[in-house]
């Protein structure tokens, strides 16, 4: 420190500006002619000071120009004029004392040993003289003169440590005229310097200690490093340790480093500073007197220290503390008191607090008047006032969310704008206005839709984040808020940018908030919404179960009586729906429906997100309708959403979700009554939510398609052809509003072409029949395509050509087969291979090859490939157009989801158990006689001879301990026969030999450990003509129930072909006998196994019936 001090003396005896004389050197100068005052002040006598002026401009008349006391007579004159200024703050008293200061230090001659203490008695005149009026000036002349002053005086003068301390306090007065940090620095230079020559002890090294602390806050405020701060707090400690022996010294001191502290908290959360700076406020505020002048500016700064631990832990007892002690100082401060606004603005928020914890509108009325109040009190230059405006909008936003007034609204961003507009760049508070006005934005934006609040809302949010350090503990808050911008914007553009940007920023927002702190919820809400999102563009399961793992945790993790709970309930009830509509499983429908329920129990009738939730909880309703098809659910909902709709006002944006939602239930009227009245408002509200939608938002192409599907069930109704053209018109339309790279283009496409080849049929007009085969090639472009919607429009376009080639191509009679079938399979001999090809080759012409075309201009020339088929083609083996030689490994799966849940299924069990069924002839069917099923399990138990292996043979295989066995295995190979029934899909099952195993037992039963099933039976994968949209067969039964992997039969397969497809498979999944059988390689086996028998030149309808289904 003495080095610092040193090379600041050097440095300022370097600084010749001043020299000697800072005002002109003049000999001129005029006495004063006024009368002496002649009388009291109080106790004061001025008498002898007014006799002593008197004389000394009488010896001051006397005295020649020239000689050599007339300086000494006009210095002492100067400093009679200063002194009667102080006991009677007499402003004319102060300028004598500047005139004759400055004539004197003008008058003597340079190197006069009295010139410095001259200059530093002028300097100090001027510095009370710019405090009157606030001339800049004048604060320039007293840091001349104090220039002077240290330069003419020697290293090691008594002085020298005052006239360094006179010099930094000019330069902090020049700092908060002009904010330039270079004054900052320099004061911090000189203070320093006083320090290093002020001995342990002395009486104003506290408050030498307490000035630089002060100053490091100070810097901070500009320039928001963290370093000033931990400075700040290491002065701070110093100075209250130093004026341990004078009480009001060492209090002011306190509250110095309660302000350290609070500004450490404020930038790193830690709650230890937070306590540190309350109990410091504590101590000072109960050391008050009740008269002491200061009482009500440090109550006021304890309850702010509550009302920041309140925000932080939640706790009453806090946010009590702080209205309490905010409220009596503003009792205790006078109207024109100027730490009034301030304090008014910290009772508005104390205010505001309690109304966000218990919502009620008195309170909220209150922290508006107090909020005017301090801003209507607050000069317009002031440096306060940009955060007072913040205050009041912060209020104005409350009555928004509470009230709905758009007017509100409309007053919040005013008064945000504002506030950003009167900040200067660098400035602290600069993000936190701009967070706030981001804000202000959004609601506006989720109130009219307009584009440009939401463009408006993610600027100002990134130049938040932007400037803000990742150690602020505002960092997470602003990062979220940002998030929240571009998951809006995703919704409305669709653009997945934003939605990884949303992400981006939930991660950041999370890894910054530490567990204990309240916020975290809300972080864990976030996380859950990103992934929600994510899980709905792309459809990963993970993603899912990221949302309802993160919502879980926000849930249980806010209290009861949280005002956020029921927003946290809503997410995590939409993420249980979302795996319902995936899975569906019953459960989760019903903890959504049980999770909505309780948050509209518990809502206010004035909420404004009151109709949100009605109409969530209608969908729930809904949801529950179509799985159990009681009306009682579909009543409920229509009772929510006209609520919702009612208490929706006019031209809010959430108005056409409200609308679309009323649409689709009273569909589901008319589905279940078919009454044509449900249908019309089905299709009212459709155009009602479609007008209502901003004519840009992503959204509304899924509006107008909801409105063509409207219109089609009409013309369904009434065959009327208008209603047609009006549904082609719409997806049309819906189609041109459709981005090029929208998920949604592929769908959309399908749905036109399925309309053009309804107006064929209907017209017989070629030109529809060539638009659809248009449109579902459209479809299947890769860039508009994701996989899925490639098979279902490959699938759309083979219907097509279908409906006149395919009765032909599979035209034909009967032959008998022994076959693994329940009753003899009919399969004409007349109708040769040449013929059975003839169906294969339609199948590669108009499915297989243009999909494998696909593949490859994508690069992907080999590998697995799924097929997920509907309607006729269940019935037809599209895997078998492929080549002989194909590079694709081919499966099928029932259902998208039900591949995505066999791949994520890990439990498994030690040791694995393998069972093998096998049943060689039923009693009384001899015609059904199976004598290969012994070879077959011998086969099948040769290769699984180091496992444990159940078998169940014939008397052994009844259906009570095969459900028992299959419960707890792992591998299960069944040999049997297989029944399709077509009039019950459910019905359909396996023939052992006390009866059939029916698919409807099969979905029954609970499989925890279950990986790979083989069903060596005949249509065990054939599915259901009447349920479409999902193939529902024997294997589709095992899958679901929960194998992995499965492999069963499309059609009859010979009793001789089962043992070598089994021993193939199997020999391929225990390649690796150290891993044991791996699942994921009985595709690949069967490809190998149906290879084979094509090489021993196998009947091609013998090759072919093998499928596999899973993983």
């Amino acid at each position: 420190m003495a080095e610092i001090a040193d090379k600041q003396e050097q440095d300022l005896r370097q600084d010749d500006d001043h020299g000697g004389s800072v005002v002109a050197e003049s000999e001129d100068f005029e006495i004063d002619g006024e009368q002496s005052s002649g009388s009291e002040l109080g106790d004061i006598d001025v008498s002898d000071i007014d006799a002593s002026i008197q004389d000394l401009k009488a010896a001051v008349i006397r005295t020649s120009l020239g000689h050599p006391d007339l300086a000494e007579i006009l210095h002492a004159l100067g400093v009679a004029y200063a002194t009667r200024y102080s006991w009677l703050d007499d402003e004319n008293d102060l300028k004598a004392a500047l005139r004759y200061g400055s004539a004197s230090v003008a008058a003597v001659l340079r190197g006069h040993s009295d010139l410095p203490e001259w200059q530093e008695t002028l300097a100090g005149l001027y510095i009370d003289y710019y405090q009157a009026s606030d001339e800049i000036g004048d604060l320039e002349a007293a840091l001349g003169y104090y220039k002077a002053a240290v330069k003419g005086t020697a290293l090691g003068h008594s002085d020298l440590s005052h006239r360094l301390w006179g010099l930094s306090v000019s330069h902090i007065y020049r700092f908060h005229a002009l904010g330039q940090v270079v004054d900052i620095e320099a004061a911090l230079g000189y203070l320093k310097a006083v320090i290093a020559k002020t001995p342990l002890g002395h009486p104003e090294l506290a408050d030498y200690l307490r000035n630089v602390a002060v100053l490091f806050q100070d810097r901070y405020q500009k320039l928001n490093e963290l370093d000033d701060v931990d400075s700040s707090l290491i002065y701070g400690k110093a100075a209250v340790a130093c004026s341990i022996l004078d009480e009001d010294a060492h209090q002011v001191c306190q509250l110095l480093l309660a302000d350290a502290f609070t500004l450490h908290f404020q930038r790193l959360g830690l709650l230890e500073d937070l306590e540190s700076a309350l109990q410091l406020r504590r101590e000072v505020v109960a050391h008050t007197s009740l008269d002491n002048p200061e009482l009500p500016s440090r109550q006021e700064d304890l309850g702010i220290s509550y009302s920041q631990r309140y925000q932080r832990l939640g706790e009453l007892h806090d946010l009590d503390n702080s209205l309490q002690l905010t409220k009596e100082a503003v009792l205790g401060m006078s109207l024109g008191h100027s730490g009034l606004p301030s304090c008014l603005r910290n009772l508005s928020v104390s205010y505001s607090n309690r109304f966000q914890r218990f919502g009620n509108l008195e309170d909220l009325e209150i922290a508006l008047k107090c909020s005017k109040a301090a801003v209507d009190g607050t000069p317009v230059g002031s440096s306060a006032l940009p955060s007072l405006l913040q205050s009041l909008a912060a209020v104005y936003t409350n009555c928004y969310q509470k009230l709905g007034d758009l007017q509100d609204l409309e007053s919040a961003l005013q008064y945000d704008r504002a506030a950003v507009d009167k900040t200067p760049p660098g400035h602290p508070d600069l993000p936190s206005h701009q967070r706030s006005l981001a804000i202000a934005h959004t609601d506006r934006y989720q109130k009219l839709g307009q584009l440009e609040d939401l463009e408006s809302s993610i600027m100002y949010g990134l130049a938040a984040a932007k400037n803000t350090p990742v150690d602020h503990i505002e960092f997470p808050v602003r990062q979220r808020s940002l998030a929240g911008s571009y998951i809006d914007r995703y919704e409305r553009l669709e653009q997945i940018n934003d939605l990884y940007s949303a992400l981006d920023c939930c991660k950041l927002a999370l890894q910054n908030t530490p567990q204990s702190h309240p916020d975290y919820p809300i972080c864990q809400v976030n996380m859950a919404i990103a992934y929600t999102h994510l899980y709905r563009r792309l459809g990963e399961m993970h993603d899912l179960e990221s949302a309802v793992k993160w919502n879980k945790e926000a849930v249980y993790n806010t209290a009861a009586d949280h005002p956020d709970l029921p927003v946290r309930q809503q997410s995590l009830a939409q993420s249980y729906t979302d795996r319902y509509q995936r899975l569906g499983e019953l459960s989760d429908l019903e903890a959504a429906l049980a999770l909505n329920e309780s948050i509209v129990n518990n809502t206010s009738s004035i909420s404004q997100e009151l109709a949100g939730f009605q109409v969530n909880l209608a969908s729930s309703y809904m949801d529950r309708y179509k799985k159990l098809d009681d009306v009682n659910d579909l009543k409920r909902a229509l009772e929510l959403n006209k609520a919702a709709l009612n208490s929706t006002k006019s031209g809010d944006f959430q108005l056409a979700v409200h609308q679309q939602s009323m649409a689709s239930i009273y569909m589901n009227y008319y589905l279940k009554f078919g009454e044509i009245k449900d249908l019309d408002a089905a299709i009212e509200h459709d155009r009602a939510a479609i007008n209502t939608m901003p004519l840009d938002h992503a959204g509304l192409p899924n509006f107008q398609q909801g409105l063509t599907l409207s219109y089609l069930a009409r013309y369904e109704k009434l065959d009327d052809i208008k209603d047609l053209f009006t549904a082609l018109q719409l997806n049309q339309i819906a189609l041109e509003n459709t981005p090029s790279k929208s998920p949604n283009l592929s769908r959309l496409q399908r749905s036109l072409a399925h309309l053009h080849e309804k107006m064929y049929l209907k017209t017989q007009d070629a030109e529809h029949h060539a638009q659809a085969l248009y449109y579902s090639k459209q479809s299947i472009k890769p860039s508009t395509a994701s996989p899925d919607s490639l098979w279902n429009a490959s699938i759309y376009m083979a219907d097509l050509h279908m409906k006149d080639n395919l009765p032909e191509a599979l035209d034909g009679g009967s032959k008998t087969d022994s076959s693994r079938y329940g009753r003899p399979t009919t399969w004409n001999k007349a109708l040769p291979d040449d013929e059975f090809q003839k169906v294969i080759n339609w199948l590669w012409k108009s499915i297989v090859k243009p999909i494998f075309g696909i593949l490859e201009q994508n690069c992907v020339t080999a590998g697995r490939l799924w097929w997920c088929t509907s309607d006729i083609l269940n019935y037809l083996p599209i895997h078998a157009a492929a080549p002989f030689d194909s590079p694709y490994i081919q499966s099928y799966t029932s259902s998208l989801s039900g591949l995505i849940t066999a791949r994520q299924k890990q439990t498994t069990r030690d040791p694995e158990l393998f069972t093998a069924v096998g049943v060689t002839d039923i009693q009384n069917r001899p015609e059904l006689e199976l004598p290969m099923v012994p070879d077959e399990l011998k086969k099948v138990v040769s290769i699984w001879k180091d496992q444990k292996v159940i078998q169940l043979l014939n008397e052994e295989a009844t259906m009570s301990n095969v459900l028992k066995e299959i419960e707890v295995t792992s591998w299960l190979h069944l040999a049997c026969h297989g029944q399709q029934n077509s009039n019950d899909a459910l019905k359909s099952g396996l023939l052992l030999t006390d009866g059939k195993l029916e698919l409807g037992e099969i979905l029954n039963t609970n499989l925890p450990f279950a990986k790979f099933a083989f069903l060596s039976a005949c249509e065990t994968a054939m599915g259901d003509w009447d349920l479409i949209n999902e193939a529902m067969h024997i294997t589709g039964a095992f899958i679901a129930a929960g194998f992995q992997g499965a492999i069963g039969t499309l059609w009859s397969m010979g009793d001789a072909e089962g043992p070598k497809v089994a021993e193939v498979v199997y020999q391929k999944m225990f390649e690796n006998l150290d891993k044991g059988p791996d699942v994921t390689l009985a595709a690949e086996g069967l490809h190998l196994a149906v290879q084979k028998l094509r090489k021993e030149k196998a009947p091609f309808h013998k090759c072919m019936p093998f499928v596999h289904f899973g993983v």
